[in-house]
């Protein structure tokens, strides 16, 4: 992966404390997410296919993940959580690391997916299930009892 970096020719003007007028955005580099890559990690990960329809447009689908299926519901969650939080630490620097929630939202909705592929249901009773004041939370049993667990923002 890598980022695109760019150099900015901004003109805006921005006044110092002292009262000088500077242009203190021109000339400074920035780096950018290039969305081909986090797309591409997307369809590695097989969260989504990318589909066209009749009018030639894309659509992205999302997919469960089969790879986890037999795994426990909190090793689920850890590893959708680890995918989207390796991804945001790689570019967390970048000028435009916003776009990271955007392949977070699609892994979440595969998660979703995935969970109801395991369980033979439908993703809205999932939510349902899972849903905690709008987290995607997993309860798990440990030694000192049970814990909870919610996807990663």
């Amino acid at each position: 992966m890598a980022t695109e970096s760019k150099v900015s020719r901004s003109e805006s003007i921005k006044r110092r404390k002292d009262g000088v007028k500077t242009r203190p955005f021109s000339g400074v580099v920035k780096l950018y997410v290039p969305k081909e890559n986090w797309i591409k990690k997307l369809l590695e990960y097989g969260a989504i296919k990318i589909v066209t329809d009749e009018n030639g447009n894309e659509k992205w689908k999302a997919m469960h993940s089969g790879k986890v299926l037999n795994k426990s519901d909190i090793e689920i969650l850890s590893d959708y959580n680890a995918k989207v939080r390796g991804l945001f630490n790689y570019y967390c620097i970048a000028d435009n690391a916003y776009v990271v929630g955007k392949f977070g939202r699609a892994m979440k909705y595969s998660m979703m997916k995935t969970f109801a592929f395991k369980y033979k249901t439908k993703v809205s009773k999932i939510k349902k299930k899972y849903m905690v004041n709008g987290d995607f939370t997993v309860n798990y049993e440990t030694k000192q009892g049970t814990k909870t667990s919610t996807r990663c923002r």
